[in-house]
C-alpha cells in the first residue's frame, strides 16, 4: 500500500490521505477498517 500527503505531493500509484497529522490520522484509520 503507498499513501501520499495529497495537496502538494501526488502520485499515479498512491492514494492521497490528506494534509496534517489530523486529516492523515483519520483517512489512514478509515482505510485500514475497510
Amino acid at each position: 500500500m503507498f499513501i501520499c500527503a495529497g495537496e502538494s505531493e501526488t502520485f499515479d500509484f498512491a492514494k492521497p490521505m490528506g494534509v496534517g497529522m489530523i486529516d492523515m490520522t483519520m483517512n489512514l484509520t478509515k482505510l485500514c477498517i475497510k
